[in-house]
């Protein structure tokens, strides 16, 4: 089976006017699936390498932060410390804290 029984004027000047914007729309067609095919693959690579992005909790948190309490606050108080990743995190005094 041909794909076109009849060949059809490219570019002809015995073409219609009608014709003339359907021959960039012809050729368009077939790069369209080229180029999705490729964007999928493109896409597809760079997932598989990548590792889930952990969420943020404070189980995935694994900094060490020395807090140091200021005089004055007791035990139980929350204090609002500034993490150098950015942000910042509830620190709750412990009951244990030495004056």
């Amino acid at each position: 089976g041909a794909g076109q029984s009849q060949p059809q004027p490219v570019a002809t000047p015995l073409s219609p006017p009608g014709a003339t914007p359907v021959v960039p729309t012809v050729q368009a067609y077939p790069a369209a699936p080229v180029a999705q095919s490729l964007y999928a693959t493109a896409q597809q690579q760079p997932l598989a390498p990548q590792p889930p992005q952990p969420p943020t909790s404070f189980a995935a948190t694994t900094q060490t932060l020395a807090v140091t309490v200021p005089p004055g606050v007791g035990a139980g108080q929350q204090l609002q410390v500034a993490v150098p990743s950015g942000g910042s995190v509830i620190v709750m005094v412990p009951p244990n804290t030495p004056p």
